[in-house]
């Protein structure tokens, strides 16, 4: 009942005065594990998996969650029986000091680690497995001990646990602080509670990256969070000059610049979590499909195919349950959806995804947001609207509550496109749709963070491009830094609500790779992209679409891997705007590039990793179904 507990109507829901009851048949189950292990007797694989979905599932439920978390005994006791079961599959977890200021000495740490009954026992251990999940790529041998049906409950539990207010100051501290001298006085009325870190520790390259790390583990919950690691990660960026000397001197300089980058990034990108900002442990990024809806499906014809499809569909599902990075807590990837849930209804919303995603529903990616979702949640509308087919309203989206109270402030963005649309005077103007919740999320203010970024970022390209035209000399701006800015501004264009923040991201990266070199692949494979997404949302006229066209050949045929990977991205934007006389060039640029390709992975796959291969094929197959009367026959014999 719990795992579909958000979807039932309230009456059906578990009464509130039911909570606590229900929490303590929980909490027993625990007390039982525990008492059984410290006796010597190792339980079941089924009885761990039910006490960890069963918690796992109670903590989802925000009621149970809030009920939880403000009894110290249970989460104390919680803490101690996950670890205890990591160790009976993996062995000891070693100790490693410093877990504790230094002011503490070690003997004193030795005897708080190996009393469970007090909080920073627990707080210490609850850290280590944070850190074992963190480093889960580099602890492949040893997470393969565990049983994959509880490597995720496991997870997800110590994400809820991180959170909660016992917990949160001492898991989001990183240890290697303690080596740099800091040594805060521990309090708060169980004595975990920790001050925020002073932004001269968090300049430094080990303490910063950690704690970016560890910020993007476990999310944030409320805005005060938001705001404080909003403020240290900007206080560091400001703090760092802006160099373009790559010299070993300040080399420091840069990478603490791009770290703090990529920290507000990552930051602001979790605000697209759903349905709850921030929170790791309870939600997923939104993805809007490009795809329309399946009608075929309504047919009897569509109903036999999708019956087909769904044998597919179950084979699908059970290996991705058998990965053990997949999350329990999403409906798609849940340890028993196979058994719940009727294949043929889950093919209809299988067949609209994009097929070129590979990532699990907590990963984020490129193109997470189709153009029409732009169109139809933010009432951006192309430079020339009769050169789409305007059926918006059959694209793939989530449903979404739109707050009508909240004002549409104007941009400080220049608008950089007033002569092309001076010259379509004809093209009438719809009525912007209700404000895009992007805009504010769970009292964040999404929009003045993105816009406070893009105007960072606007300096900086500014300077960079004048920089290299006027004197031919090297970049104002470390070329890694920049690398990183304009891979910023990337992720970050899916929170987008204004078309004026479109058109100066077009018009900037244009200035930008005009005024850079031709064979700088690294800076391409961001730049290719954004200015393929760019002008998709904006509509591509002719001007648009030779500027994208200029980018994507080189980046075609760039021999770095991940720039071609980017440019097929940057294809699949192109070509959802399609039917469009001016895509005819990119078309055929697609068409040229595409079945030599086929022919190279056919010959020798081992060259090739899994996404450029599943990109390859989501074009051809997308050219196909799009654009079929604008390539030849030769190019679907071959794919």
């Amino acid at each position: 009942m719990l795992k579909f507990h958000h979807i039932l109507p309230t009456q059906y829901q578990l009464p509130n005065v039911n909570s606590n009851d229900y929490l303590n048949i929980i909490v027993l189950g625990f007390k039982v594990t525990q008492y059984g292990i410290h006796r010597g007797k190792i339980p079941s694989l089924q009885d761990i998996v039910c006490v960890l979905e069963s918690l796992q599932q109670a903590l989802a439920v925000q009621s149970l969650h809030a009920m939880f978390i403000n009894e110290v005994k249970w989460m104390l006791q919680t803490v101690q029986v996950l670890f205890t079961i990591m160790e009976i599959y993996i062995g000891r977890i070693s100790y490693e000091p410093p877990y504790l200021p230094s002011c503490i000495d070690k003997e004193e740490a030795s005897s708080i680690y190996n009393n469970s009954s007090n909080p920073l026992s627990s707080c210490i251990k609850l850290y280590q497995m944070l850190s074992l999940f963190r480093r889960q790529h580099k602890n492949k041998e040893m997470f393969a001990k565990i049983p994959t049906y509880i490597v995720r409950p496991i997870n997800n539990i110590i994400l809820h646990l991180a959170t909660s207010p016992l917990f949160k100051n001492y898991v989001r501290t990183p240890l290697v602080v303690w080596t740099f001298g800091w040594n805060p006085a521990l309090g708060g009325d169980t004595g975990t509670s920790l001050p925020e870190i002073p932004s001269d520790f968090l300049q430094e390259k080990e303490v910063l990256q950690e704690y970016i790390a560890i910020v993007n583990q476990i999310g944030w919950t409320k805005r005060t969070e938001f705001e404080e690691t909003w403020a240290s990660l900007l206080g560091v960026l400001v703090s760092q000059p802006v160099v373009s000397d790559e010299s070993s001197g300040e080399a420091m300089h840069t990478e603490i610049s791009s770290l703090a980058i990529r920290g507000l990034t990552s930051l602001v990108v979790d605000c697209a979590l759903y349905p709850e900002c921030g929170r790791k442990a309870t939600s997923k990024y939104q993805v809007f499909y490009r795809h329309p809806t399946f009608k075929l499906g309504n047919t009897k014809a569509g109903r036999q195919l999708l019956k087909v499809r769904g044998i597919l569909d179950d084979e699908s599902r059970f290996m991705t349950q058998r990965k053990s990075h997949q999350d329990t807590h999403h409906q798609n990837t849940s340890l028993n959806d196979s058994s719940n849930l009727s294949s043929s209804l889950q093919s209809n919303k299988w067949i609209t995804m994009n097929t070129e995603r590979v990532l699990s529903s907590s990963a984020y990616g490129l193109a997470q947001s189709s153009v029409r979702s732009f169109h139809l949640l933010h009432g951006i509308t192309p430079m020339k609207e009769e050169l789409y087919d305007g059926d918006y309203d059959s694209a793939t989206m989530h449903s979404f509550e739109y707050d009508n109270s909240l004002s549409n402030d104007g941009s400080d963005v220049s608008d950089m496109f007033e002569t092309s649309e001076a010259e379509t005077p004809d093209v009438p103007t719809n009525p912007a749709p209700p404000l895009s919740p992007l805009r504010i999320r769970d009292g964040v203010d999404v929009h003045s963070c993105v816009q406070f970024l893009l105007e960072l970022y606007t300096e900086w390209f500014r300077t960079t491009a004048q920089t290299n035209q006027i004197s031919g000399s090297s970049s104002t701006i470390a070329r890694p830094l920049l690398c990183e800015c304009v891979r910023s501004l990337l992720l970050i264009s899916d929170l987008f609500t204004e078309k004026q923040q479109f058109e100066w991201m077009f018009v900037a990266l244009t200035t930008l790779h005009n005024a850079q070199p031709a064979d700088d692949d690294i800076l391409m494979q961001y730049i290719t992209p954004s200015m393929c997404k760019a002008g998709s949302v904006l509509g591509l006229n002719s001007e648009t679409s030779e500027n994208v066209l200029r980018v994507l050949e080189p980046s075609l045929s760039s021999t770095l891997l991940s720039c071609r990977t980017s440019a097929l991205v940057g294809l699949l934007q192109c070509i959802e705007s399609y039917p469009n006389p001016n895509l005819r060039g990119i078309i055929d640029l697609a068409s040229q590039f595409i079945p030599p390709n086929f022919v190279a992975i056919s010959t020798c796959p081992s060259l090739f990793n899994e996404d450029y291969v599943v990109l390859l094929a989501s074009v051809a197959f997308y050219i196909i179904e799009k654009c079929h009367d604008a390539v030849m026959p030769e190019f679907t014999s071959v794919i």
